[in-house]
């Protein structure tokens, strides 16, 4: 009775006695070849669901296998996934099909498979500042007035015309009153697309009333400005 212990190959040697001669003695020689055989790779799942920002991971945690061969992984999309070891590090959003490899051993076959991991877009921060203007006053950038953790581009638009008007990201005062102003984040590799809108307020400009005329004093033209009004001259410095 022939064991099988491992793979490999071994010359088996017979020796045969004739029952009926004991003087007669058969010699001969069987080469046994014992084959590698291919080991089973056990995923826990298929596919591994992650969202951007979350800790690295262990890929060992997902796999297993009955050869003492060694894992290895391989990322299809480093912009994705990077993987040191079998530690897995998110480096952004979309997908990476990882190479699962168990490599060969004295009695297994290297063998591999593959996981797909779905990294998530995560919800970015939004955060804007109020505004507060008078009629009159200098247009401004809106982007100055957004704080996001998002590459997402925006978009700035307007619920009332006359009192703001905006092109790109800069908005321009045409009237007094309130009005809403809408901001877009749209989304990016690693983040979703968000809204959220911030209350424009615009204060009708001063009057400076002079016997029987009134100037309108728009802030930024006359912070150092002069004003003559028939033949008295009235000094208007640092007006804001």
């Amino acid at each position: 009775m022939a064991t099988i212990v491992g793979a490999g190959t071994v010359n088996i040697h017979i020796i045969f006695n004739n029952s009926n001669n004991n003087d007669i003695v058969i010699h001969d020689n069987i080469l046994l070849v014992v084959k590698k055989i291919t080991p089973t790779i056990t995923l826990s799942s298929t596919i591994i669901n992650k969202t951007y920002g979350d800790a690295p991971f262990s890929l060992s945690d997902f796999v297993s296998t009955n050869s003492p061969g060694v894992f290895s992984f391989l990322s299809s999309d480093l912009n994705v996934i990077s993987i040191s070891g079998n530690m897995a590090t998110i480096v952004g959003g979309g997908i990476a099909t990882i190479n699962v490899t168990v490599s060969s051993s004295s009695n297994y076959n290297g063998a591999s498979k593959n996981i797909n991991v779905i990294v998530n877009q995560i919800t970015p921060s939004l955060i804007l500042s109020p505004i507060n203007k008078t009629y009159g006053d200098s247009p401004i950038l809106l982007s100055n007035l957004v704080s996001t953790n998002s590459s997402g581009s925006l978009l700035f638009t307007s619920n009332d015309q006359n009192v703001a008007t905006i092109s790109g990201n800069t908005l321009t005062i045409t009237g007094g009153g309130t009005t809403t102003i809408n901001v877009l984040l749209n989304s990016s590799n690693n983040h979703t697309s968000v809204s959220a809108t911030m209350p424009l307020v615009v204060s009708k400009a001063k009057i400076f009333q002079y016997g029987m005329f009134q100037v309108l004093l728009i802030n930024h033209l006359l912070n150092s400005a002069q004003v003559h009004l028939l033949h008295q001259e009235i000094i208007l410095c640092g007006l804001k």
